[in-house]
């Protein structure tokens, strides 16, 4: 069976990681994509959005189908830090879920995260602090993509991690906090962009 990524000591001070999760709400309430303004001063829009969980089956298919079809202009794509289900389409009971919510996800398959994404991708949102720092300790020396917690964009729901529900069972639950962060990813995109 693939294990997880290995991890190795931390490539960014803990400090400097908690610092920038600082700030996520702007006046306005709309949440914040710190790491985005260039030399200038003007904010950018990511254009390539990676969603990362444990297996690739749940939480972060959820997350790109649910982005994907509010935002398809927007590049982007799912993967696990294990690579358990690889070639794997999502999960049964949460393509179900969001069948009923009008998103299909039948065409994905599960992959395993690469080093190779923090060049592919200008934003990397991960479900659970756990797969974050397994992103972190895989983060090569001058590679600043910005890594966040999905729920930085659901502020009002006071959650960090977005709970499994291949272990809660609460697909539902998972679909309407992963709604949220969505909708604040957007608004954080359109924010960026003004």
């Amino acid at each position: 069976m693939p294990k997880p990524l290995s991890t190795r000591p931390q490539s960014r001070p803990q400090a400097e990681r908690e610092a920038s999760r600082d700030s996520y709400v702007g006046p306005d309430g709309v949440p914040v994509l710190a790491g985005f303004v260039p030399g200038d001063g003007k904010p950018i829009k990511p254009s390539r959005i990676l969603f990362v969980c444990l297996g690739n089956i749940c939480r972060s298919a959820a997350a790109e189908g649910l982005f994907r079809a509010g935002c398809p202009e927007v590049k982007c794509d799912s993967a696990g830090t294990a690579g358990y289900h690889v070639g794997e389409p999502p999960y049964g009971a949460m393509q179900e879920s969001l069948m009923r919510r009008g998103v299909d996800v039948s065409d994905l398959r599960a992959r395993q995260f690469s080093v190779a994404d923090f060049d592919k991708f200008d934003l990397i949102l991960a479900m659970d602090q756990s797969n974050l720092d397994s992103l972190e300790a895989l983060r090569p020396a001058g590679k600043h993509v910005p890594v966040y917690l999905f729920t930085r964009f659901a502020p009002t729901a006071g959650l960090v991690d977005v709970p499994d529900p291949y272990y809660t069972r609460d697909f539902d639950g998972c679909l309407d906090l992963l709604e949220q962060a969505t909708d604040g990813l957007r608004r954080a995109l359109a924010a960026a962009q003004a």
